[in-house]
């Protein structure tokens, strides 16, 4: 699985000018389902695919990709990659080494 500048930190939503969202999406409530970080604490590392976490360092969701892999549990295979600037992880070149690896998450 690969989170390219994703917003894996669902929570981050209630801070800011988008927490309408919450409501349209969720009725106002975050269910535990949707907390990729709350479902990290309780997962066993052998049920999860290889990870992928990417965000440019000044992207605004990189604190939150940031504090999402710290939160990956020993065990569990994740790559990560936090480009300088808004460098966009996805818009991944054809010479490009991280774009196998990649490639291999999302088959």
């Amino acid at each position: 699985m690969a989170s390219l500048s994703g917003a894996v930190d669902v929570r981050v939503l209630e801070q800011t000018e988008r927490a309408e969202l919450l409501t349209r999406v969720f009725d106002g409530a975050i269910p535990p389902e949707a907390d990729l970080l709350a479902l990290l604490a309780d997962v066993d590392p052998a049920t999860v695919p290889p990870l992928f976490v990417g965000c440019g360092t000044e992207d605004v969701l990189q604190d939150a990709n940031t504090r999402f892999a710290a939160a990956t549990k020993a065990g569990l295979d994740v790559t990560t990659d936090f480009p300088p600037r808004r460098a966009r992880v996805g818009a991944l070149g054809r010479d490009d080494p991280r774009r196998d690896r990649v490639a291999s998450l999302l088959t």
